[in-house]
């Protein structure tokens, strides 16, 4: 399945970084999901755009799918 066909919702930051490492405790994914946003470039400047921040708690549904364009599906 592809992001086109995903059903695409806004989530918690703790959700999606759940969503991408479901095997890690609830503070290592989001560490994780925090380095790999960091990391990839041009992604923050993407997301700060669409009006995220460092700090935001919530992603809306356009923000998961600039995440899922850079770092595929979780």
């Amino acid at each position: 399945m592809n992001a086109n066909e995903l059903q695409i919702q806004g989530c918690s930051f703790q959700e999606l970084a759940i969503s991408y490492a479901p095997a890690l405790s609830v503070g290592s994914a989001v560490n994780r999901l925090s380095r790999w946003i960091r990391e990839s470039e041009g992604l923050v400047d993407d997301l700060t755009l669409v009006g995220w921040g460092p700090r935001s708690k919530q992603f809306t549904p356009m923000q998961v799918r600039i995440i899922i364009a850079y770092l595929g599906e979780p």
